[in-house]
């Protein structure tokens, strides 16, 4: 009798910590990540329908951009003098640097009161504020790199820089007559 209690001991032991790892690992929050540190928002990366929303302020703010809301058009104005994106909440369409750009899902607002964050699609942020993705599935991290030669250029991603030329350099050579020391040319 005390061998079966044991047991059922040892049973229901290994039935409760496997059930809290699974618990824990499908409870774990999402985080945010830019150039290797974690960015803090009120509201982390969400995915819906296949789309992975994140919050653009945090972005944005953390790349050097300034972030405006107008929240009688529902509408939010990112810049760095170099570069402009305006999304309107609930709209397909966003205006990049003056030329319309189809969203794959419409800029949504997310939370409520003072927690309420704008949250957009993670494709579009990366191809038009010249970011490079990463998802870890086991942690469900985003991580995103931002390529300095082009952030905010919304040409869709990286400018890529031409190549130097190699400048030739001089190999010495053996001329007739001059003991085989080799002379530059």
């Amino acid at each position: 009798m005390m061998k079966k209690a044991a047991m059922m001991l040892v049973f229901l032991a290994l039935f409760v910590t496997a059930f809290a790892g699974s618990a824990s690992a499908a409870s774990k929050t999402p985080k945010l990540y830019l150039n290797g540190q974690e960015l803090q928002s009120a509201s982390a990366p969400r995915i819906e329908k296949d789309t992975t929303y994140i919050p653009i302020r945090t972005v944005a703010e953390g790349m050097g951009f300034d972030v405006n809301w107008d929240k009688a058009a529902k509408q939010v104005s990112i810049h760095n003098g170099k570069s402009m994106i305006e999304l309107t909440i609930n709209k397909k369409i966003a205006t990049v640097n003056g030329l319309s750009v189809a969203l794959p899902t419409p800029a949504k607002i997310m939370g409520a009161g003072s927690t309420s964050t704008t949250m957009v699609p993670l494709r579009f942020i990366s191809e038009n504020m010249g970011l490079e993705v990463y998802y870890d599935s086991p942690s469900k991290s985003v991580y995103l790199y931002q390529n300095d030669a082009s952030s905010g250029n919304g040409s869709g991603g990286a400018t890529p820089s031409p190549a130097p030329t190699p400048t030739p350099t001089p190999t010495p050579t053996s001329t007739p007559g001059s003991g085989g020391t080799g002379s530059e040319t």
